[in-house]
């Protein structure tokens, strides 16, 4: 996963590095999906009478409609890309088995890296902060395990319902997404927001999303996505308001050393003096306007991926001339500028910042 990589970096270097190599390693999957998208509407345009099951389009595409002599081009496509349809070509049935064994391994890490994820909001952010703060160690090892079997076991029951991977997909990064973002959103940016409002707000949205989502199968995603965060928002507003705000300690030792923009006015006020505010405002404008050119550069990184799949080649020069454009400046603006230290936690925290983390 992305979160697991860039917690992984040493320097804010390492993490714009491993932005930037993902980034790039995905356009082989953007041109590939591209190539045997349009073949298979080709297809499907000279055979009406063809229906091609869409989750299973590559192996279709790669047995019935390319060309035996540019087969293994796009089987290593597809091996850069979409490793099985390769495998289950070009491998013996001994070895097929070790690498589908393998490759099953792999993705078992993002589920349970998912999972234990959301373990440790239950156990870490919700049953020790406002439960137990004096829970033992073990007593958080039997609440991670007992969290962990739970979210399997509704992840399970919640697949009984759903029949296609597009609708979980849909289901996943849109309506359990439009369920969250306020809570994340004002976690950052928002010095009032505290922990109880954060929970109750991801509570609501991950309800709500849950049942406008199975209760009307028949409504769009993009609705889902409005109901269940505009109840998550409000909740987590009218929640934070109602209970107490955070702990001072706590707000200053996490300004000092993230220093986020948002309403942070008062906090920032007792951490920096006015000459220090100056540039961590300029800091933060530069920030928010790179990351607008980064995300066209994202998007227009993988469209150009298509359009020269596709041959759309005007389109294919717009796209690259904007590219031209704005990569140098990132680069000279955002990338060369940060600082090499390391990231380590603890000796940033200063002295009389650190009982606020007990």
């Amino acid at each position: 996963g992305g979160l697991q990589t860039v917690l992984a970096t040493k320097t804010e270097h390492d993490v714009r590095k491993q932005s930037v190599l993902a980034m790039l390693l995905l356009l082989l999957r953007w041109a590939f999906g591209a190539a045997i998208a349009a073949l298979a509407i080709d297809f499907t345009q000279h055979h009406p009478n063809v229906t091609v099951d869409p989750e299973r389009v590559v192996p279709f595409v790669l047995s019935n409609v390319v060309p035996s002599g540019r087969l293994m081009v796009l089987s290593y496509l597809s091996f850069l890309c979409t490793y099985s349809t390769f495998f289950c070509l070009y491998t013996r049935v001994g070895y097929r088995g070790c690498i589908v064994a393998s490759l099953l391994a792999a993705a078992l890490t993002t589920f349970d890296s998912t999972i234990n994820s959301a373990s440790s909001y239950w156990t870490i952010d919700i049953y020790q902060a406002m439960i137990c703060p004096k829970a033992t160690p073990a007593q958080l090892v039997l609440q991670a395990r007992v969290s962990t079997v739970v979210i399997v076991l509704l992840g399970w029951g919640l697949s009984l319902g759903i029949g296609t991977i597009n609708r979980i997909w849909g289901f996943m990064t849109i309506a359990m997404g439009g369920g969250v973002v306020y809570p994340y959103f004002l976690s950052w940016y928002w010095a009032r927001f505290n922990g109880v409002g954060c929970a109750a707000g991801l509570c609501t949205g991950v309800v709500s999303a849950s049942a406008i989502f199975f209760a009307c199968p028949h409504l769009g995603e993009s609705h889902v996505f409005l109901w269940a965060s505009s109840a998550s928002g409000v909740v987590s507003v009218a929640v934070a308001w109602l209970t107490p705000p955070t702990a001072p300690k706590t707000l200053n030792t996490f300004y000092k050393h993230v220093r986020p923009p948002g309403l942070w006015a008062e906090v920032s006020h007792t951490c920096f003096q006015a000459a220090e505010l100056t540039a961590i405002a300029a800091e933060n404008a530069k920030d928010l306007g790179c990351s607008g050119l980064l995300l066209i550069v994202q998007v227009a990184t993988y469209v150009l991926a298509v359009s020269v799949v596709l041959k759309v080649w005007p389109q294919s020069g717009v796209l690259a001339a904007v590219l031209a454009v704005l990569l140098p400046a990132i680069y000279y603006k955002w990338y060369l500028p940060l600082d090499t230290h390391l990231v380590s936690h603890e000796p940033l925290l200063l002295d009389q910042d650190k009982d606020a983390w007990e």
